[in-house]
């Protein structure tokens, strides 16, 4: 099990991970801080475990 926090607010954009096996279920990965571009590369990467 994860144990990051990442402390977002309501209007912050994130990446999210979802189950495959139930779409209301998933996980922040990532939150994009307003200043700053996604780094190339850094898109949809499916399922990594």
């Amino acid at each position: 099990m994860r144990k990051n926090h990442i402390r977002i607010i309501a209007g912050d954009d994130v990446t999210l991970e979802l189950s495959p096996y139930d779409l209301t279920k998933g996980r922040i990965m990532f939150r994009h801080l307003p200043d700053r571009q996604r780094p190339p590369g850094q898109g949809y990467q499916g399922n990594r475990r």
